[in-house]
């Protein structure tokens, strides 16, 4: 952390001031950040502005006679709907510090922090510092400016997390810069605490040379058997259908779930996937044949996104823990950690070429094979995946078989014992509900994905072929006491 002789406000992309100025307020700001607040796709358009945010501090006395005596100003390049401060990944926190004292007072220092921490209640042992950074103001002159390096705790090997602070996740990721100001000869004490969100800069790797040509000519993806490197397989489902009302009319057939690769996917954009099933043993069946579409055609695969924050509920134990250990289940006492986790995406399928002229070709095949192309909208404020010592979350693309009107389903299992009727189960989605045990892989393909914040340099954005569905609204009805250190959490809201 180092002061800075010029002015702060130049941004890395060149645009000079004068910057927009934004005095916050408890009133003027809602609880929660929005995924607007935390979406950085547009870091690199060149569209983001730099912002002056003002946090002040009164005297005490009557209305009439209170002032603005001690004022911090953060300097953030950000959209202009964003009303708070945002860094990223290598900002630097820049800013001043301006006193307007209307006598003269000695000032014996004035300190700047910029902290992050984790919290998981009230209390100080609740709350864990893993990030730390001061600076001293140096003395002489009304305005002093400074500038704060977020480069993280050099002595970890993990990165900074993102801000987390969600209704129903007690688990909260918190970043302020903190004012301290000793005056006077009884040499008081008196602080600015300004919250500030923090994304970090977590780049999807390039894809893969076939998808970035679609993604450039907007034709549909190539599909598993002309590209096979770009999709991974989850693992196969067995299953035996029938029809009801005709249960002779049956066959055994092979389900196969591909997610696009690289499996590193933006928030914000999509998860690609393909299914392709198949009746190995009925080529030349034409029933066989029907029976199969019917089975795709009522999209009875279904994908499922699913987010899980886990966390040790006693910060102050992070450090006895390492990280692949908390990421594992079952490592530690159960009751050292706490587990959220919510469905965030669902498949959409359609039949390839079925949306228009766009289809890449060569996947629509007649007889006993049938194939679904389709995508998991990936909301922007979906929490990045993160692995540390207090806090890991994770993601996670499972299949699971829908109902049919028309038809009975059964899952096989591999080692060729009894079937298994397929019971539909409905989780929940809230958050607050701990992870479900994981189901056996023959009626759940389970396979961890990783996303990030930031699109890869030079690839074209991954583009949705369907719309994106309306975003859930968070239930407000429950009210979550955070009572968190006096002004912590007024900024927020």
């Amino acid at each position: 952390m180092t002061s800075t002789g010029g002015s702060p406000y130049t941004n890395e992309q060149g645009r000079n001031g004068p910057p927009r100025y934004s005095a916050l307020s408890v009133a003027d700001l809602p609880v929660y950040p929005t995924p607007e607040d935390l979406d950085i796709s547009s870091l690199y358009a060149g569209t983001d502005t730099r912002q002056i945010f003002e946090f002040t501090l009164e005297s005490g006395g009557t209305a009439s006679r209170r002032h603005t005596w001690a004022t911090l100003q953060l300097s953030s390049v950000v959209p202009n709907a964003v009303k708070r401060p945002r860094y990223t990944g290598g900002d630097n926190v820049e800013g001043s510090v301006i006193l307007d004292l209307k006598r003269p007072q000695t000032i014996h220092s004035v300190v700047v922090l910029l902290r992050g921490k984790m919290m998981t209640n009230a209390l100080t042992d609740g709350t864990q510092v893993f990030l730390e950074s001061s600076h001293t103001i140096r003395s002489g002159g009304a305005s002093q400016e400074f500038e704060a390096a977020n480069r993280g705790n050099p002595n970890t090997k993990y990165t900074t997390p993102q801000t987390v602070f969600e209704r129903g996740i007690n688990g909260n990721v918190m970043y302020e810069v903190v004012v301290k100001i000793v005056s006077g000869l009884l040499r008081t004490k008196d602080r600015i605490t300004a919250n500030v969100l923090y994304v970090p800069v977590i780049k999807a790797p390039p894809l893969p040379p076939l998808r970035a040509s679609a993604y450039r000519a907007g034709t549909y993806l190539v599909g598993p058997d002309d590209d096979p490197s770009g999709w991974h397989a989850l693992s196969p489902l067995k299953l035996s259908i029938n029809v009801k009302e005709r249960p002779s009319l049956a066959a055994d057939i092979v389900c196969t779930v591909y997610v696009a690769n690289p499996t590193v996917y933006t928030r914000g954009t999509v998860i690609p996937c393909y299914l392709i099933c198949e009746a190995p043993d009925q080529s030349e069946n034409d029933e066989i044949a029907v029976l199969l579409h019917a089975f795709t055609s009522q999209q009875c695969v279904s994908l499922k996104l699913t987010q899980r924050v886990l966390y040790v509920r006693d910060p102050l134990q992070a450090a006895s823990y390492k990280r692949a250990d908390l990421a594992k289940s079952g490592v530690g006492k159960v009751e050292d950690h706490t587990s959220h986790s919510n469905e965030i995406g669902v498949s959409v399928w359609w039949t390839p070429g079925s949306l228009g002229d766009r289809h890449a070709g060569g996947d629509l095949q007649p007889g006993t094979r049938s194939c679904l192309e389709g995508e998991i909208h990936l909301d922007s404020g979906i929490l990045p995946s993160t692995e540390t010592p207090f806090l890991v979350i994770s993601h996670a693309v499972s299949s699971s078989i829908n109902e049919s009107q028309d038809l009975n389903i059964s899952v096989l299992p591999r080692d060729g014992g009894e079937k298994k009727p397929t019971i539909h189960k409905r989780h929940s989605s809230s958050a607050s509900q701990a992870a479900p045990q994981n189901p056996s892989p023959q009626e759940l393909g389970l396979f961890q994905v990783t996303i990030v914040t930031s699109n890869g340099e030079g690839s074209p954005v991954p583009a949705p072929f369907t719309p994106r569905p309306p975003r859930k609204k968070k239930d407000v009805t429950t009210v979550q006491d955070l009572q968190y250190h006096n002004s912590i959490v007024g900024v927020f809201r």
